[in-house]
């Protein structure tokens, strides 16, 4: 009966994180596939562009020729909110060929709007950690993000390489970068 109920507790966490079957008209499709090296071959990540807190447009484009991590999060996923300390620490401390990144999608399954995510935000303790906010959920379809938290690694030449479900520790996400 003691596990009945620790599988019924589990099932509720893991799918916490998981996009909302029914929802408006601005949310992420879930994509069937993740895509990954051993999988399929790389594939080309078009022209995405984010914003920054500042209103800036930064393009994927602008880190040509460096190894990019980002994990795409939602503020009202618990398992993403777990993990921001360890990827602030991470973005405070990564090898000079590798950009460390978050993406949010303000407005998008369940985000809090643009201006109301970055008062949040700006009250929490993650001072390493660029945020950019997608404007459109183009960007995750395109990368496969099928739930919160998503890991996702671009190489040098701006191709997706793969895109992870789920958390992923320091420790892994520098192999990954490593070998890319």
């Amino acid at each position: 009966m003691k596990w009945k109920y620790v599988c019924i507790g589990a099932s509720l966490l893991l799918g916490a994180c998981q996009p909302m079957a029914n929802q408006q008209a601005n949310t992420v499709k879930p994509s069937t596939e993740t895509v990954s090296k051993e999988k399929s071959a790389t594939k080309k990540v078009l022209e995405a562009s984010f914003k920054t807190f500042d209103g800036k447009t930064v393009h994927l484009s602008d880190y040509k020729g460096k190894k990019v991590y980002i994990k795409v999060w939602a503020s009202w996923c618990p398992t993403c909110l777990a993990g921001l300390p360890e990827v602030d620490a991470l973005a405070a401390n990564h090898s000079e060929d590798s950009v460390i990144l978050s993406v949010v999608a303000p407005g998008v399954n369940r985000e809090k709007k643009a201006q109301d995510f970055k008062e949040w935000f700006s009250g929490l303790e993650y001072k390493n950690l660029p945020v950019l906010m997608a404007e459109t959920p183009d960007f995750f379809k395109q990368v496969g993000v099928i739930g919160y938290p998503t890991s996702v690694f671009i190489n040098q030449n701006g191709e997706l390489v793969q895109a992870h479900p789920g958390h992923l520790e320091n420790e892994v996400i520098q192999k990954y970068l490593e070998k890319m």
